[in-house]
């Protein structure tokens, strides 16, 4: 993924007015402006460095200071690069949703960010009536059903209603179901898998990014 491709057009974002128009003034940079282009400034420089954590930090600030949706790509870029896949999904699937006015590129890239950090990471889908509030582990609440898969990390978790709570083992690259709201309640349930053992198969290996 080419985060130096997408750090252009945030830039020129990060550059509000620098051309004067006629006749009209143009407002200087606030604080956070100047604040937030210099610390995306320093997460490219760092990327390119190959010190990706460095990166990853730097990239966050400038979104704290300057929720520019662009930044989100770099950010969720760096996340990757640095081994933390779950903030590097959550990042791609936010750019997904907010970047509206993303080039083809962006959106190509962030897709296939996704995807690829998914592969390090468990999905759990839950299945419960409508309307259901869910949490995780203690999270608090994640949303309401229906809902998209939770992306989380491999092992354990748990995932309740305010009813029922239900124990489930996410496997990397893989996705379970978390069933919510079928009678009864503080049962811990196992993935709903294939009756029978399926044939042993190669686990997903992510791919270079």
């Amino acid at each position: 993924m080419n985060t130096r491709r997408i750090a252009a057009a945030v830039l020129f974002a990060f550059l509000p007015a620098t051309v004067s128009l006629p006749a009209v003034a143009q407002p200087a940079d606030d604080a956070s402006t100047v604040q937030a282009r210099a610390r995306f400034k320093e997460g490219v420089d760092a990327f390119d460095k190959g010190k990706y954590e460095e990166a990853r930090l730097a990239f966050l600030q400038a979104y704290t200071l300057k929720k520019h949706p662009a930044v989100l790509l770099n950010l969720a870029q760096s996340s990757a690069k640095s081994n933390h896949p779950l903030e590097a999904a959550k990042y791609f699937n936010q750019f997904l949703k907010e970047a509206t006015t993303a080039t083809p590129q962006q959106r190509k890239d962030a897709e296939s960010g996704l995807a690829e950090v998914r592969q390090k990471l468990g999905r759990i889908e839950v299945v419960a009536p409508a309307g259901t509030d869910v949490s995780l582990d203690d999270q608090g609440k994640v949303g309401t059903t229906p809902m998209e898969a939770i992306d989380v990390e491999p092992g354990s978790h748990t995932v309740k209603s305010p009813t029922q709570s239900v124990t489930v083992s996410a496997s990397a690259g893989q996705k379970v179901e978390a069933k919510l709201g079928g009678g009864g309640g503080g049962a811990a349930g196992a993935p709903p898998v294939a009756p029978a053992p399926a044939p042993s198969t190669d686990p997903a290996t992510p791919r270079p990014m």
